[in-house]
């Protein structure tokens, strides 16, 4: 009994990513056919589970022993962190409600999507007949200016709110808030279940302690971010490619690249990380081909296999559900999907005896001098700061930027990009010296690798130095803080993170003396933990956005099913025209003026009955009364979003909101004050 009590603790991290990728294939085609409903989620998660959780005696056993207790018990340690670390985010979880990010987008479409078979809003006809009436109204706030359909197509991916809704069928709406803490718990274990293929079953906790008291993944989890879930699955990535590669077994090579492509479900740049998954596939091929390997197109062809099922799925979820997002960064997407076929072409000829010994001929002499060439790359990225500054913001967001920068006194220039401080922004998060031993420790892997030479263990290097290449060099991002540490959270950071203590561990094997190799953990510890304390800087305990959804409640109420216009500027919390229609079910619009003459064309144009309308400034209107006091009032706060340090401290808000109804004159009658 206690045998088969460690193997199911062994086999548990592993088992849940499995869960995970199932049920992100379930939401996924359940969107895609319009049948988001727990009659069929739910029985279709467990369908394409449970055939994935039954490849443990091909995942789990031959790789690791699961009949020793420690093996069992660093396991059983690394999920407690993960639930303990739920626990405690779900009590500062934020409310993203007002959209200004994409957050609020994910929480409002997951909010739908509990009692809604699809995410897109259909929009009443009779409003899309008003909207192409009368110039200026927005009923899709993300295109404005596009011409209105019956439906609104939320921007994004929906595997997240789709899990969030699954969440909120359990749960209700405080699950839905709360959800992606849980997925944050899921980052951990995939963290541990990756790190422990390096590091043995203890070591492996010490970037799961890492990741769990640091600020990056407790921010994207206490509010719906897709990064988590992200680093889910690219973490389970590796797990799968190693084995499957180890084994030279074709359906865990197939479960490797069906969790590559599940990335693009998550994110559209998710197409980055699949890529990477190819072109490590190739390299793994063309060492195992050299090592004597055959039939080693097999494994390719799986992973590539793999990719496409659970790639081209989230392509078509996001075609079909978020159209006009797709166009609009169909510059960043198109050149990774064509780059698809070519890494695996170029993986599939690599498997051929004759081109891969011709490549190992050609290369014979380079090869010895990659961890040097890592090594030199990674002094120059280090240095970017002293001799290169980054551009490339472009739009909208050079204004962005400027704003920032004006506030935190810095020059302006509103198309800096600050790609050169990637690696900084690592520091900032971890430490300088996490930071340093954890690029040490990616040099000494590919080092180790390259001397065996060992397929695994250079395919998963391979991963996240194909993703470095990119995103530490154009994280095509507004750079200011936290929100740019998105682009290096999913994959680049659990590789940092191992690599550091995978250079600690290695340090601590070549010493014989017991209390210095103590003392050595016990300083990495130390220093991880001093770290990570630092960091927060106060800001651990703050709930971003509390009392939003409150006041958006209140303005729905006042509405009473009639019409709702959003008019003049959105508030500093973003615009809450999604929230009306989404968690609150109205017939909503907006129109970027109060001015009476426009108001009275919405009047004389809408017949379904009364309008109402909400303003953040009441200077903006005419009204029939003074408008008096503001009919909501609420306090909240948000992290600061600094562009030249990490955020240190959170800014109070305030939402002002004044409720009128509409007259045929474009005059409002103001409503009934108080604060919710």
């Amino acid at each position: 009994m206690a045998g088969r009590w460690s193997r199911v603790a062994v086999a548990l991290p592993e088992h849940l990513l499995l869960v995970l990728l199932g049920t992100s294939v379930a939401v996924c085609l359940a969107l895609l056919t319009g049948t988001f409903r727990p009659a069929v989620v739910v029985p279709l998660a467990v369908l394409l589970s449970v055939p994935l959780v039954r490849l443990r005696h091909r995942w789990i056993s031959p790789q690791i022993s699961p009949s020793t207790t420690g093996t069992a018990a660093g396991a059983a340690v690394a999920v407690g962190i993960a639930v303990v670390w739920v626990v405690v985010q779900w009590q500062f979880t934020g409310e993203a409600i007002g959209v200004g990010r994409d957050p609020s987008q994910y929480l409002l479409s997951a909010l739908h999507l509990v009692d809604h078979p699809t995410r897109v809003v259909s929009v009443d006809p009779g409003l899309v007949d008003l909207i192409r009436r009368v110039p200026g109204l927005v009923v899709d706030f993300n295109y404005a200016g596009r011409t209105p359909d019956e439906v609104n197509f939320v921007q994004g991916t929906g595997l997240l709110p789709g899990l969030l809704a699954v969440g909120g069928w359990v749960g209700g709406p405080a699950a839905v808030v709360s959800g992606t803490t849980v997925l944050g718990g899921f980052a951990l274990i995939g963290t541990y279940a990756a790190g422990r293929l390096f590091l043995g079953p203890w070591w492996g906790l010490g970037p799961v302690v890492a990741l769990a008291v640091t600020m990056p993944l407790a921010e994207f989890a206490r509010t719906p971010y897709t990064e988590p879930v992200s680093l889910a699955l690219a973490a389970a990535l590796l797990v799968a490619l190693h084995h499957g590669i180890r084994l030279a077994d074709p359906w865990l090579v197939g479960v490797a690249g069906a969790f590559a492509g599940a990335a693009m479900i998550a994110r559209i740049d998710g197409a980055l990380t699949t890529v990477a998954a190819m072109v490590a596939l190739g390299v793994a091929g063309m060492v195992l081909t050299l090592r004597g390997g055959t039939r080693v197109g097999r494994l390719v062809a799986a992973g590539a296999a793999g990719a496409a099922l659970t790639g081209g799925l989230g392509w078509a979820e996001l075609r079909l559900h978020s159209p006009a997002y797709l166009d609009d960064l169909a510059d960043q997407l198109d050149p990774l999907l064509a780059l698809l076929p070519v890494a695996v072409v170029l993986g599939l000829a690599g498997t051929r005896p004759p081109v891969a010994r011709w490549v190992a001929r050609v290369g014979r002499r380079t090869v010895r001098w990659l961890p040097a060439v890592a090594g030199l790359a990674v002094l120059v990225l280090l240095s970017r700061p002293w001799w290169w500054a980054g551009h490339g913001m472009t739009d909208g967001y050079v204004q962005a930027v400027a704003a920032r920068q004006e506030i935190a006194g810095l020059e302006i220039d509103g198309t800096r990009s600050y790609d050169e401080q990637t690696l900084n922004w690592m520091a900032w998060y971890f430490g300088w010296p996490v930071l340093l031993l954890g690029l040490a420790g990616a040099v000494l892997l590919l080092r180790r690798g390259l001397r065996r030479p060992d397929a695994a263990l250079l395919a998963c290097w391979t991963v996240p130095a194909v993703v470095a290449v990119v995103y530490l060099n154009r994280v095509s991002i507004t750079p200011d803080q936290i929100w740019a540490y998105r682009r290096l959270l999913p994959v680049l950071t659990p590789a940092l993170l191992i690599a550091a203590w995978f250079l600690v561990r290695a340090v601590t094997r070549r010493v014989s003396t017991r209390w210095v190799r103590t003392t050595i953990t016990a300083v990495a510890v130390a220093v991880t933990l001093v770290d990570a304390a630092w960091s927060w800087q106060g800001l651990f305990p703050v709930r971003e956005g509390t009392g939003v959804a409150a006041a958006v409640r209140k303005v729905c109420a006042a509405a009473d099913g009639g019409l709702l216009v959003q008019a003049g500027p959105a508030p500093a919390v973003g615009t809450l025209l999604p929230a009306y229609q989404q968690a609150c079910g109205l017939r909503a619009l907006a129109v970027d003026t109060a001015d009476p003459r426009a108001l009275a064309v919405i009047a004389g144009e809408w017949t379904g009955g009364p309008v109402t309308v909400v303003v953040s400034d009441p200077s903006i209107a005419v009204w029939t009364q003074p408008a008096g006091d503001p009919d909501v009032v609420v306090d909240y706060v948000e992290w600061e979003s600094p562009l030249d340090r990490k955020p240190s401290e959170a800014v109070p808000q305030r939402l002002q909101l004044w409720i009128g109804t509409l007259g045929a004159d474009g005059e409002l009658a103001a409503g009934p004050t108080g604060a919710p």
